[in-house]
C-alpha cells in the first residue's frame, strides 16, 4: 500500500534530540522507481509534524531544513500575483475547504484516538504538556477527559477542551497586540523553549479538531505566509504596533507634514535607535520612516517567533492552506469580520422534540419554546447577566460554533422534572423545563447555565 500524502513525519533519535543531524524524515510521496512501503502502525512512536525550522545559512532569520524540498519556501518572482493576500480564484465555502482539508490529514477515528486527562484549573499547560511526548499524534481524533469527572468523551468534552484551549493561547503571554490583531512577543527564552512552535500547533488543533475558530490573530501573519515569510514584502498598519507609546508616536509622525520640522521626544529617539535610523529626521519623509518603524516592531524583530509560530501552523498544513483558500483562512484566524451570535441563529440551531400534538404535553412545550425564545432576546439585549455565548457553552461545550458543525443536529426536549435545564454536550442536546411562567423560566435558565461547571454538570 503507498502511503496517503500527509506531512512528513520523523522519529526522535534514542537521546531524544530535535537537531536536524538526527532525524530520520520519512517522506510522504515515494519516487516511481522506488518500492511501495507499508504504511507504519499508527500508535508507533512516530511525531507526526514537519520538519522544524532551523537557521538559515544564507543569512539571518529562520528557514525550513533546505533538503526537504516539501516545506522548503523556494524562491518566489517579484509581484507573483500567487502571493498577493487577496485573491481572484473563486474559493470554496469555508465548510467544504476544512472538511476536505480534514479527511486529507486526519486519520480515521475508527483507526484509534489520542486520548488525553487534563485538569481544569491548568488546560493550557497540560494540553501542551500532551503535544510535547514524543508518542502524541496530533493527527488522531482527541478524547478528552477531565481529571475528577466522570463521562465519555463523544464529543462535548473535546469541545470544551478546544475553546478553553483558544482562551488559553489567546491571553498568553506568548502574544501582543490589540484583541483580535495577536503577534508573536520576541520573547527569546520562549523561542528556545519552542513555546512558539507549540502556539502554532495549538493554533492548528482547535481549528482542526472540532473546535470554535481561533479568531485572534493579526491578519500580518497571514499576509507573512503569503509573502513567502519575506518580512520586506509585508505592508503592516501601525495599528499593529504592540507598543501603545511607539504606536502613538508613529502616529504623530505619520501626520506630519515636513518631517525635518517635528519636534522630536524622547520616544521618537527610541525608535531612531531601535530601528537604527540615526540619519536627520530630515532625510526622511514621514510615509518611509513609519514604514521602516511599522515593519521593524511587528515582523523584524520577531521574525524568528513568526516562523517557529508558523512551523507549529504546519503541523496541520495550514501554511499551505493560507496560501490556497487565503479569503477563507482569514475568516478562520482573525478578527476582520466578526460574526455576531444571534437569537434567531441560535433558536433554529436546535431542532425542538414535540409531544403529539393536542395533548397537554404539547402545550407546555410551546409555552417553553415561547420563554426560550423571550429568554434569548433578553440575553442578545443585555437585559440580565446570561450572554447568548453563554447559553451556547452550555449547550455545546464551546461559545463559538465549530466552522464544521457538530457532527449531529442538535436538539431540544422538555422536561418538568427540575425547574433547571440540563444539558448532554456529546449529543449537543439542550432539556428545557416546562410548567414555569416566563419571569421564573428566565430566573431559572439563567441559574442552570452559569451555575453549571462544566461536563460533569451540564
Amino acid at each position: 500500500m503507498r502511503i496517503r500524502r500527509q506531512p512528513a513525519r520523523y522519529r526522535h533519535s534514542e537521546d531524544g534530540s530535535d537537531t536536524a543531524a538526527n532525524l530520520a524524515v520519512v517522506h510522504d510521496e515515494q519516487e516511481e522507481k522506488k518500492e511501495d512501503v507499508t504504511m507504519p502502525d499508527i500508535n508507533a512512536n512516530i511525531r507526526t509534524y514537519p520538519v522544524e525550522y532551523v537557521r538559515s545559512p544564507y543569512g539571518e532569520g529562520w528557514t525550513h531544513l533546505e533538503d526537504y524540498d516539501i516545506f522548503c519556501h523556494e524562491p518566489e518572482v517579484e509581484n507573483d500575483p500567487e502571493l498577493t493576500f487577496t485573491s481572484s480564484i473563486e474559493e470554496p465555502d469555508v465548510t467544504a475547504m476544512l472538511e476536505s482539508h480534514l479527511g486529507s490529514i486526519m486519520v480515521d477515528p475508527g483507526l484509534g484516538q489520542q486520548c488525553i486527562t487534563v485538569r481544569r484549573s491548568c488546560i493550557f499547560k497540560d494540553g501542551v504538556a500532551w503535544m510535547r511526548r514524543t508518542n502524541f499524534n496530533p493527527l488522531q481524533q482527541l478524547c478528552v477527559t477531565f481529571v475528577g469527572e466522570g463521562g465519555v468523551d463523544e464529543g462535548g468534552p473535546r469541545r470544551e477542551f478546544l475553546q478553553m484551549m483558544f482562551h488559553g493561547l489567546a491571553t498568553s503571554s506568548l502574544f501582543q497586540g490589540e484583541e483580535g490583531r495577536g503577534i508573536p512577543t520576541s520573547n527569546l527564552s520562549s523561542l528556545h523553549k519552542r513555546e512558539y512552535f507549540f502556539a502554532g500547533q495549538t493554533c492548528g488543533m482547535i481549528l482542526c479538531q472540532g473546535g470554535p475558530p481561533p479568531k485572534f490573530l493579526s491578519p500580518l501573519i497571514l499576509e507573512y505566509i503569503q509573502k513567502g515569510c519575506r518580512g520586506e514584502d509585508c505592508m503592516p498598519s501601525v495599528v499593529d504596533v504592540p507598543r501603545l507609546d511607539i504606536r502613538a508616536e508613529l502616529q504623530r509622525i505619520s501626520s506630519a507634514e515636513i518631517l525635518g520640522t517635528l519636534e522630536e521626544n524622547d520616544t521618537t529617539q527610541v525608535i531612531r535607535d531601535e530601528c537604527e535610523m540615526y540619519q536627520p529626521l530630515s532625510v526622511f519623509t514621514a510615509g518611509d520612516f513609519v514604514k521602516v518603524a511599522v515593519q521593524y516592531y511587528t515582523v523584524i524583530r520577531n521574525k524568528a517567533q513568526l516562523d517557529q509560530f508558523i512551523s507549529g501552523l504546519q503541523v496541520y498544513s495550514l501554511e499551505k492552506l493560507v496560501k490556497e483558500c487565503p479569503a477563507n483562512m482569514k475568516a478562520l484566524l482573525t478578527n476582520a469580520n466578526p460574526a455576531t451570535l444571534e437569537p434567531d441563529d441560535l433558536y433554529n440551531t436546535f431542532e425542538p422534540s414535540f409531544s403529539d400534538e393536542g395533548s397537554n404535553a404539547r402545550a407546555e412545550e410551546e409555552a417553553a419554546m415561547f420563554s426560550w425564545m423571550m429568554f434569548l432576546q433578553d440575553c442578545a439585549s443585555n437585559i440580565g447577566i446570561c450572554k447568548l455565548e453563554d447559553v451556547l457553552a452550555f449547550a455545546t461545550g464551546a461559545r463559538h460554533r465549530p466552522p464544521c458543525g457538530y457532527g449531529v443536529q442538535p436538539t431540544i426536549s422538555f422536561s418538568g422534572a427540575s425547574p433547571l435545564p440540563s444539558a448532554s454536550t456529546c449529543a449537543v442536546q439542550l432539556v428545557l423545563p416546562t410548567g414555569l411562567g416566563e419571569e421564573k423560566f428566565n430566573d431559572k435558565m439563567t441559574e442552570g447555565i452559569l451555575g453549571a461547571l462544566g461536563f460533569g454538570s451540564a
